[in-house]
């Protein structure tokens, strides 16, 4: 064999490994390629959508469930919101410091008839009792509320339907009791005191009306 043949067989061997490998290169690059092509075509059904949203959902219930059993208060919370949606425990703290100030409002003025509405049966005998026994005695109750410093729960719980929720408040506040004549025999018009009250609320949060009651008053001091 000559030279010649020799060197173009050589060259045709080294042509089909460059061609060979060549090939295996590239298959293996469009193989990758139509993988990630796949991958990016998939598709998310709802039912997957939804699948993972209920899990999420089915967690935080859990989560909320676990820290009622560590905090009495948010279970009893978290047992209310099951009852009423709607319920939450801010939005109950200041519709309870606005009831607070319309039962001193009217208790300072004898308005029975606006009390009925704010308290319970017993509060508003033991209230009606009181306002009677300064007029049969000719004196006038003067109770300024300048302020709330504080308001939190102290207690809340529910019996069926039934939610009891206790408050403390921490209000300064000024107060005068004067007799027949005008002349002063309790507190003082301008002293400002600091005092702090614990009442107790219900309400059926099934009930139609948005309205607590107080059904317990305590303090003073």
């Amino acid at each position: 064999m000559s030279s010649e043949y020799l060197d173009i067989l050589i060259l045709g061997i080294i042509a089909a490994v460059l061609v060979y490998r060549l090939g295996k290169t590239l298959g293996t690059r469009f193989e990758d390629e139509g993988k990630e092509k796949n991958k990016s075509n998939i598709v998310q059904f709802p039912g997957k959508i939804e699948a993972a949203f209920l899990k999420e959902e089915a967690e935080k219930e859990k989560s909320a469930q676990e820290e009622g059993e560590r905090d009495p208060l948010k279970a009893a919370f978290y047992d209310m919101r099951k009852v009423d949606k709607n319920f939450s425990e801010e939005k109950f703290l200041i519709g309870a410091k606005k009831a607070f100030e319309m039962i001193v409002e009217a208790f300072n003025k004898g308005d029975t008839e606006t009390l009925k509405n704010l308290v319970d049966e017993k509060i508003l005998n033991k209230f009606t009792a009181a306002i009677e026994g300064y007029k049969a005695r000719g004196e006038k109750i003067e109770q300024t509320l300048v302020g709330f410093k504080e308001a939190k729960i102290l207690n809340a719980s529910l019996t069926g339907t039934e939610a009891k929720i206790t408050v403390e408040f921490e209000t300064e506040q000024a107060k005068v009791v004067t007799d027949a004549n005008g002349a002063v025999i309790e507190g003082d018009a301008v002293m400002i005191s600091t005092v702090i009250d614990i009442w107790e609320f219900k309400r059926d949060l099934k009930a139609k009306s948005p309205n607590w009651l107080l059904i317990s008053a305590k303090g003073g001091s």
